[in-house]
């Protein structure tokens, strides 16, 4: 296939649903069902098309819907003019002969003075293309069939032409564009000049706002796949240019005429049901959700919803139309956008490096410490994934709830993030055991190692240096951890301020330590209050089912020295100041949460350290 000639019909977004062209000795078939679809307008696009490619292209019309004179009408442009004159387009009129007192012979078209004769049709039509026998680009144009029966006044006389025809198409390695009217002629003739040729197209018109708007259907078109469309696209005409699905997914205004309402009372645009509502009703819901749910399960629902949005469009999207996963995953955006969810930009797709970065104007908005856009984000997360065929992962960094000046999302493949992933799943999945003894996530050595071990580790420091001292390296060793973390996000994302504390936030639960979320934030003063639900070390205590090792302090449990140390070092890295970070609330002294406040050195009384 690859090795096959790939010819253009002339109109880009024709050409992506033809599968990105049609191969050379194909007949085209539009089936017109209405005098609305303006078919004669495809013949000069096509005709134009081919003439402006190539000094070397050559257009034959062989018409019997018009008589020369008319026929010459139709093309007015002076590109199309001195196309007749250089025989660049050579039109055949099959009308038959007219007399009029005002209109002269006209030495630039061939009649054929009986329009019955289909042998000099023939003769005609083989001289006029032996006469281009060395040019590579040639097109034809039967401009149409339903006249042509009329004339001739034989269904199966036509059919016996029309076969030569597409052989000859096929011999020379020509195109050729050919109309009928379905509704003219019988199903077993349209049936089987169906049949015979290459592609198909159907042409219809739909009722909506009481304009009737033109809708094509690409039925097959074979070798470049014979996929059923399961939907009509819209077009218009122009002056100069036929307008179709692209520019209509990015034209607000065009996109509009598609929505239909069904008996039923549904919306439908592209065959695909929608809702409309009101941005306070949706604002309503997420706000509801968001504080009526753990934030960690928020982000979780959010984020699948995304990507169960996204699913839906590019499967739509696959079914309609025969494209490569760049302008399914563009088309899908521009979708997105014309639905109201906001304006997505790419400020940065390096997808050999593994890096993107989206920024999103115009979300909705409300209130909140932490951001509430992870829809957006797993929305991206599956379009990437279609693009790549790997999995991938995205967080938001900006959000303009935080009161950013707009929403930010960064993403990398899973095994980049790895094991940081957010998804819990796929670490099982992607988990391997090497001969060697080593543990290995997306090609990562990692250890699995049970809490008591960790707890182990910590009650022996304190054994052998002593509580302070223990304190002291667990302290700097979460600090270090931080500094580490946030090297890597600022020398792959270019993260800065805030931004690199949420994407921590967002990865650290599936790390083991907890479900940590903001509370409060101040960067300028070096403030940060932290809540941490389940932590590691926190929770160890006898009374919650956890059992820590026998020789455990327990009065030593609740100061989790290495989160504390990991708080302090982020905002450290981000404002350039030296912070204090504290554990004040902690599970085994009762408290719901452990909590940690992290404040300037000169603020804090009694140092930690």
């Amino acid at each position: 296939m690859n090795n096959i000639r790939q010819e253009k019909f002339g109109i880009l977004t024709l050409d992506a649903l033809l599968g990105g062209g049609i191969t050379p000795g194909s007949a085209i078939l539009m089936v017109s069902e209405h005098s609305s679809t303006q078919f004669s307008n495809f013949s000069d696009y096509f005709a134009r098309e081919a003439i402006k490619r190539s000094s070397d292209s050559r257009v034959i019309l062989i018409d019997y819907g018009f008589p020369a004179h008319h026929v010459l009408k139709l093309f007015t442009t002076p590109e199309m003019q001195d196309a007749i004159k250089n025989e660049k387009l050579v039109v055949i009129d099959c009308y038959g002969t007219v007399t009029y007192p005002d209109v002269p012979p006209i030495k630039e078209v061939t009649s054929l003075e009986n329009p019955t004769d289909i042998s000099k049709l023939r003769y005609l039509v083989e001289m006029t293309r032996e006469r281009f026998e060395q040019v590579q680009n040639v097109r034809w144009i039967v401009d149409d069939i339903t006249n042509m029966v009329i004339t001739i006044g034989s269904e199966e006389k036509v059919l016996r032409l029309l076969r030569e025809f597409f052989f000859l198409l096929k011999k020379n390695r020509d195109l050729g564009l050919f109309y009928v009217d379905r509704k003219a002629l019988s199903p077993q003739f349209v049936a089987s000049l169906e049949n015979m040729v290459e592609t198909v197209i159907h042409l219809s018109v739909k009722e909506i706002s009481a304009i009737l708007v033109p809708h094509l259907r690409v039925m097959k078109n074979r070798f470049f796949g014979e996929k059923i469309l399961s939907m009509e696209v819209p077009y218009e005409f122009s002056k100069t240019e036929i307008v179709m699905q692209a520019d209509l997914i990015n034209n607000f205004t065009l996109l509009k005429k598609s929505l239909s309402m069904t008996a039923d009372g549904k919306i439908e645009l592209f065959g695909k049901r929608h809702f409309i509502l009101p941005e306070e009703t949706f604002l309503d819901l997420y706000r509801n959700l968001h504080d009526r749910i753990d934030y960690t399960e928020y982000k979780q629902m959010t984020y699948e919803s995304g990507r169960n949005m996204a699913e839906i469009f590019i499967m739509h999207y696959q079914n309609l139309f025969e494209l490569d996963s760049n302008e399914i995953a563009r088309m899908v955006i521009n979708h997105a956008v014309n639905l109201g969810l906001g304006n997505i930009n790419f400020k940065k797709m390096d997808l050999e490096k593994g890096v993107v970065i989206v920024e999103a104007q115009g979300l909705f908005n409300f209130e909140c410490i932490n951001s509430i856009h992870s829809h957006i984000a797993g929305f991206m997360a599956r379009l990437t994934e279609f693009i790549t065929g790997e999995p991938w992962e995205f967080f938001e960094s900006k959000c303009i709830s935080t009161k950013d000046e707009y929403c930010e999302f960064i993403g990398s493949p899973s095994k980049d993030l790895a094991p940081l992933s957010t998804d819990m799943m796929k670490i099982k999945d992607e988990l391997s055991f090497e001969r060697d003894g080593t543990l290995s996530l997306f090609g990562t050595r990692v250890l699995l190692m049970p809490r008591g071990t960790l707890l182990h580790i910590v009650e022996s420091a304190e054994d052998i240096v002593g509580f302070e001292k223990a304190k002291e390296i667990l302290y700097h060793a979460g600090e270090r951890m931080a500094l580490q973390f946030c090297q890597i996000l600022t020398a792959k994302y270019n993260l800065t301020g805030a931004s690199i504390l949420r994407v921590y936030m967002q990865i650290v639960g599936s790390r083991g330590w907890g479900i940590a979320e903001i509370k409060e934030l101040d960067l300028e003063r070096g403030y940060l209050k932290v809540i941490v639900k389940n932590p590691l070390i926190g929770t160890a205590k006898p009374n919650n089912g956890i059992n820590p090792p026998p020789n455990f302090k327990q009065q030593q449990s609740g100061k989790d020295f290495i989160s504390s140390g990991v708080f302090a070092g982020i905002l450290e890295f981000i404002t350039k100041k030296k912070l204090i970070c504290e554990e004040t609330k902690c599970i085994t002294k009762g408290d719901p949460h452990c909590e940690f406040e992290v404040l300037p050195l000169d603020e804090y009384s009694s140092l930690v350290l």
